[in-house]
């Protein structure tokens, strides 16, 4: 029986069985150097104020654009001030720090920054190319329990500890002979969370994790995103048009969605986050709700902006699996929609994976109907279908029956005209359809 100090309770000490060694973690092991590398406090997320991702601003701090200063309290706030500035179409990246500043190093110990030559040759330490030490995409759930055995003295510990300094404080303070264990099951977040029931497992979860981080730290600020922002927070935005696999409109129109500075989106009283991106020009949106907005919580390539219309993809499976969102202020003009509900179409040029098979189509007769109804005549054979037009972007035809399913594809528009229009897809498929 060992002598058990609990840092953790009332009772300083109690009785626990043996501890198994082999089941234990030891500071010269890979291991720990996994887990210390997951501990290590990740400064990147300010890094649009201090360009160095090892270290962590301490707020408030002053910076000044021009001739304004502004005083920043928290991360919240630099997103506010970078939609603000790109808002009234100026360039973020003059932003001055005013110093003496303090910073939070990986270690999470805390340095005094005097100046602009001191933060500079921190700078100089830092690694921004993705390969830091740190592992951002990986972490433990809080709170959890650690169990330290000292073999000089044969005395364990057990400690609760509720945040990774907590628990890199615990392991970096043990001396190098000393083991520690966790009390398992344990669960840890990548992509998913994933419960863990032994030290092996531990190990065997980070080193694969650990290679599939992408964690290349951004410093710039994206000033090519500014006509996106500004349109953002001009107005309202309700929802045109909402597809995933079927049209879902409906679902979100009783509110529009209202962006805020302050990285905020409101759809009626859900509210979520949202970010631009660019190289491509993107807008990520995250309402983590349990409602259905949650299904937009995507990375959505912008396809087009204006004042008054926004369209944007997600490419959620296969070259042709696109999901769609339109934001518009008013109904929009849709001059293909227009056109093809005018009149009967048939199929002059049909190519499927670069095999001309025009001859088995060239019957087909199509009626695009105005409650977006589509309608193939096959020598007296109807086929009753679906079709969207997003914008003059993608002609979606949603035909489920054989072999009609052959044109079931979310074509491409190359042109358009009152008497043929152009279409391809990605699978090396082309549609030719010519006004009867």
């Amino acid at each position: 029986m060992l002598v058990v100090g609990c840092m953790a309770c009332q009772s300083p000490f109690r009785e626990i069985d043996p501890i198994d060694l082999e089941a234990t973690v030891a500071k010269d092991s890979e291991t720990y150097e996994l887990i210390r590398r997951v501990l290590l406090l990740d400064g990147s997320a300010d890094d649009l104020v201090d360009q160095a991702n090892c270290a962590q601003i301490i707020w408030p701090v002053t910076v000044q654009v021009g001739a304004t200063q502004y005083t920043l309290q928290d991360q919240a706030s630099v997103t506010f001030l970078s939609n603000t500035l790109l808002m009234q179409g100026q360039n973020p990246a003059s932003v001055d720090i005013l110093f003496p500043i303090q910073v939070r190093l990986p270690d999470y110990s805390t340095e005094t920054l005097a100046s602009p030559a001191e933060l500079e040759a921190l700078q100089g330490t830092c690694v921004m190319d993705g390969s830091d030490e740190d592992i951002e995409c990986v972490d433990f759930v809080y709170p959890l329990t650690v169990f330290v055995y000292h073999p000089t003295t044969e005395v364990a510990d057990n400690q609760s500890v509720d945040s990774d300094e907590d628990l890199f404080e615990l392991l970096d303070g043990l001396d190098s002979e000393a083991l520690f264990s966790f009390e398992f099951p344990l669960t840890v977040e990548g992509e998913v969370p994933t419960v863990l029931a032994n030290h092996e497992a531990l190990g065997l979860w980070l080193a694969q994790n650990e290679q599939g981080c992408s964690e290349e730290d951004s410093l710039r600020w994206d000033f090519e995103a500014a006509p996106l922002v500004q349109a953002l927070l001009a107005h309202p935005w309700p929802v045109s048009l909402w597809y995933d696999e079927v049209l879902r409109t409906e679902v979100l129109s009783s509110h529009p969605m209202v962006f805020t500075a302050d990285g905020k989106v409101a759809w009626g009283d859900v509210v979520g986050t949202w970010e631009t991106d660019t190289d491509p020009l993107e807008l990520t949106l995250d309402f983590d709700s349990e409602t259905e907005l949650n299904e937009l919580d995507l990375n959505w390539e912008v396809k087009r902006v204006s004042e008054t219309e926004l369209i944007m993809e997600h490419l959620s499976g296969g070259v042709s699996s696109s999901e769609f969102l339109v934001l518009a202020t008013a109904p929009i003009a849709n001059p293909l929609a227009d056109i093809l509900q005018g009149s009967a179409w048939g199929i002059a040029r049909f190519i499927e994976d670069g095999t001309d098979n025009t001859e088995e189509v060239a019957a087909y007769v199509f009626q695009f109907g105005e409650d977006l109804s589509l309608s193939i005549d096959d020598q007296g054979d109807l086929i009753e279908a679906t079709w969207v037009a997003v914008s003059d972007l993608r002609l979606i035809l949603d035909i489920e029956e054989s072999p009609y399913d052959d044109l079931r594809d979310q074509w491409q528009v190359v042109s358009y005209s009152a008497t043929e229009v152009v279409l391809v897809s990605p699978e090396n498929h082309e549609l030719r359809l010519v006004n009867r």
